[in-house]
């Protein structure tokens, strides 16, 4: 039973340790790339061929993808997941996984809310 409990806690620390990283690297990337204040929105200008997507107050971008009315309406749907304040969605079910990650809901939960947000 103790290495269970050790196993589990590994687990535990393993996915907060990866979290933590995520949270440093997009932290990262917000600071570092070029950046356009709008009101209360970071529109940070990324290169490459990411997804569009937004998290706390910044929208990660890469301006040179888009058309500019493309662009305005990724912009105008960005700034509503902030609004609806949608990062705390994912740190949450980000927590209930890494305390829960035995549980099969808790990923069913992840992934629910990851389909929720990206459509």
């Amino acid at each position: 039973m103790t290495w269970l409990f050790g196993l589990y806690w590994f687990g535990v620390i393993v996915f907060g340790a990866s979290f933590f990283f995520q949270i440093v690297l997009l932290t990262w990337r917000a600071y570092r790339n070029p950046v356009i204040i709008d009101g209360k929105y970071r529109i940070v200008e990324v290169s490459g061929d990411k997804a569009p997507c937004s998290f706390g107050n910044n929208i990660f971008i890469n301006p040179e993808k888009y058309e500019w009315e493309t662009y305005n309406q990724i912009l105008l749907h960005e700034k509503i997941h902030i609004r609806q304040k949608h990062t705390m969605d994912i740190l949450i079910s980000e927590l209930v996984l890494g305390l829960s990650m035995v549980n099969p809901f808790a990923w069913t939960y992840r992934r629910e809310i990851e389909a929720t947000l990206n459509s």
